[in-house]
């Protein structure tokens, strides 16, 4: 399996499901986790399974293998079981009891029960809009044991906690929240990951207690740009905080101090009294940075780490124990910096306190080689996918990517706004215009719009072979809808940025009205905003095809559909092949954006609500299935009626048709395949004659010279 890298001695797990003739597989490390997506996915011709047929493992060794023999596998943990397929699976939104009496006097009791999805809990949940910072902070793997994010309102006489249970930090003079420092919020998010901060610039101090930890290890965590050289007159230090550990150990306090040439971690010994740098780092940064100290027993000492931005940047040790921090300070001196200036006009601010009862660094981040994303960063250009496993993992909702996209088809997303766990997740899905977030498994699932290009086909309905149950009408299987109101016209601005727009071309506008819309993407750059409304527009306009929302599929009644269905999920594709005339000429294709199901004791229907696929068939460079249309083709010569014959004249000699038959044009509604056709010859016009097959669709007619000749399905770059 590819970036699966083997060892002797390593151990694999592997995963397989077969349904039907329909095989999947997946291969990762043991010391890894579970990927999302299948290695393998295959259909393997019938008969290849059958009932009763075997299942099993087995070892060989592939032509050329150099290992020494004999080459030992091992299997263990073995386990074969049915596939679980739950029609519904949620979370209780609504119980409605009836009650009926019946004639001997008892009554009957009928409980309708309402299931939704993860988005009826979220929606229930009412959360407060976080920063991105404050979210990953409070919803991290080893969440803090005390947090005061410091993004109070600007009325605020107190720091609230994060925490209910959790005392607010008191203030102790001109505290400053919410300070205006000439930036607007949205800029101070993309920037810092966080609103704005509070300001303990003219000498005010904040205090509280901490919660209880336990001994062994902690860490102080503070976001703030003081910085003791910038201030006007000179100063020494400037201690930005202070926390007392009062237990039986020797040291009673400690304070992460600002110097003129850098930063210190100062421990204190009350009882004798004295004070011991612990760690003295040399530096000049004069910026917004998430300062952790980390301290761990090791023996009889205490290990402190301090870092800047999860970065380490100072080590030190000191004989002593570990014990519990149970309050902190915030500028324990009042030290007044109002006459301190840096590059960014930023005074004192401080925000994200926390202390975690273990050693680790508070500032989040993860790398995804060869980029690496930050909370204090607000996750700036992290992928679409990437941003909603993050904001599932802090919510602790379930998620499962479907698809993993290229590189180079990622929707790379501009800085997290403040938001919900549900806003949130519906703007990253909405960013990548046709990703589609789903409800399933208690949680969600996530299909990029990458892997809906060109997709296989997951179920095929043979309507010539197709049965129908009692009650069923036939005439009824097939009933398309036409949807006359698709923006034709989009805009789409960027969150905070600049704007793009994209309309169909005036003439169908003229015969369909213009419908506008507009949309705010969390894209990443302006430029990218014209690209998605060329997208939308071209989903809506060139989608205007059949709809099939009453297509039913009676699965009671064609119980060889049941296992390609079962896998079919929305963005799925379904084909039904001899349709009925009144349906039109060819195979009906759609993509799946939802469905309904009903079940009862003799009955499974299911009616998916789909749209022409055809808008998610996409040109591939260096394919000869991409055919892009010719702006100037016309037929060379008069074309009669049934005459095989055709001369393809253009005036742009760019505009050569594909000397690999198979593709279908359409002349005046006339469709022909071309089964041979020439190079092109010159100069111009530039001529290429072909050989065809008439009325493809059933339209025979002459054409004069100069009728247009253009592709019937001619493909677009994909977004």
């Amino acid at each position: 399996m590819s970036g699966l890298a083997y060892a002797g001695g390593t151990l694999i797990r592997l995963r397989t499901m077969a349904i039907g003739q329909r095989i999947r597989l997946k291969a990762w490390l043991a010391s890894g986790s579970e990927p999302p997506a299948w290695n393998i996915d295959t259909t393997l011709a019938d008969g290849a399974f059958t009932s009763g047929s075997n299942w099993g493992l087995a070892a060989f060794l592939a032509s050329g293998n150099s290992n020494t023999l004999p080459f030992t596998c091992t299997f263990d943990n073995l386990t074969v079981q049915q596939p679980q397929y739950p029609l519904i699976e949620g979370y209780i939104a609504d119980v409605k009891n009836s009650f009926r009496p019946v004639g001997d006097g008892t009554t009957h009791s009928i409980a309708t029960v309402d299931i939704g999805g993860i988005g009826t809990l979220l929606d229930r949940l009412g959360a407060d809009d976080w920063s991105p910072l404050r979210r990953s902070i409070q919803y991290a793997a080893t969440p803090p044991l005390a947090y005061w994010p410091l993004e109070d309102a600007q009325g605020a006489t107190t720091a609230a906690s994060a925490y209910p249970d959790q005392t607010a930090m008191t203030a102790t003079g001109p505290v400053v929240f919410e300070f205006d420092t000439g930036v607007p919020d949205d800029v101070l998010i993309s920037t810092y990951g966080s609103k704005n901060l509070c300001s303990v610039a003219a000498g005010a101090k904040l205090s509280a207690d901490v919660k209880t930890g336990t001994t062994g290890a902690w860490t102080v965590s503070v976001t703030t740009n003081v910085f003791s050289r910038a201030v006007t007159p000179a100063t020494s230090e400037i201690r930005i905080l202070e926390w007392t550990t009062p237990s039986a150990g020797t040291y009673t306090r400690w304070a992460l101090v600002c110097t003129s040439t850098g930063h210190q971690v100062r421990a204190y010994n009350d009882s004798a009294p004295s004070s011991t740098n612990v760690v003295t780092v040399a530096d000049n940064f004069a910026a917004l940075i998430t300062y952790d100290v980390v301290a761990v027993q090791n023996g009889g000492n205490i290990d402190v780490t301090l870092y800047y931005n999860a970065n380490s940047y100072g080590t030190g040790s000191i004989a002593g124990t570990v014990t519990p921090v149970s309050r902190i300070t915030i500028n324990p001196d009042r030290a007044n910096v109002t006459g301190s200036t840096d590059p960014y006009g930023l005074r004192y601010l401080v925000g994200h306190l926390s202390v975690t009862d273990a050693a680790t660094t508070t500032m989040p981040y993860y790398n995804d080689s060869p980029d690496q994303y930050r909370a204090d960063q607000g996750w700036y250009r992290e992928p679409e996918h990437l941003r909603l496993r993050r904001l599932c993992a802090e919510g602790g909702i379930p998620f499962r990517l479907l698809a993993t996209p290229s590189t180079d088809l990622v929707t790379r997303l501009n800085s997290q706004q403040e938001g919900t766990t549900s806003s949130l997740t519906v703007a990253a899905a909405e960013a990548s215009s046709g990703g589609i977030l789903a409800e399933a498994e208690y949680g969600y699932t996530y299909l990029p719009r990458p892997a809906r290009y060109n997709a296989p086909v997951d179920l095929t309905i043979d309507l010539a072979a197709y049965n129908y149950s009692d009650g069923t009408d036939s005439a009824e299987v097939l009933v398309p809808t036409l949807d006359l109101k698709t923006p034709n016209w989009w805009t789409v601005t960027r969150t905070g940025g600049g704007s793009g727009s994209y309309a169909a071309d005036a003439a169908y506008r003229k015969r369909r009205g213009t419908i506008q819309d507009q949309k705010t993407l969390d894209v990443l750059y302006d430029a990218d905003c014209g690209q998605h409304a060329a997208w939308r527009t071209h989903v809506g306009v060139d989608g205007q095809g059949a709809n099939y929302e009453t297509a039913s599929i009676d699965l009671a009644a064609n119980p060889d559909l049941i296992d390609d269905w079962l896998l079919c999920r929305p963005g799925s594709r379904i084909q039904r092949t001899n349709a009925p005339t009144v349906a039109g000429v060819g195979t009906i294709d759609q993509v799946i954006a939802g469905y309904t199901q009903t079940v009862g004791p003799r009955a499974w229907v299911v009616v998916p609500s789909t749209s022409p696929a055809v808008v998610w068939q996409v040109g591939v460079y260096d394919s000869a299935s991409f055919l892009v249309d010719a702006a100037t083709t016309t037929v060379g010569t008069v074309l009669g009626t049934g005459t095989t014959s055709v001369v393809f004249s253009s005036t742009n000699k760019d505009d050569a048709w594909s000397t690999t038959p198979g593709y279908t044009v359409t002349v005046n509604g006339e469709d022909m395949t071309v089964t041979a056709i020439g190079a092109q010859t010159g100069p111009g016009p530039w001529t290429q004659t072909a050989t065809v097959t008439r009325a493809v669709n059933g339209v025979s007619k002459s054409h004069p010279a100069g009728t247009p000749i253009h592709v019937k399905s001619p493909l677009r770059w994909a977004l």
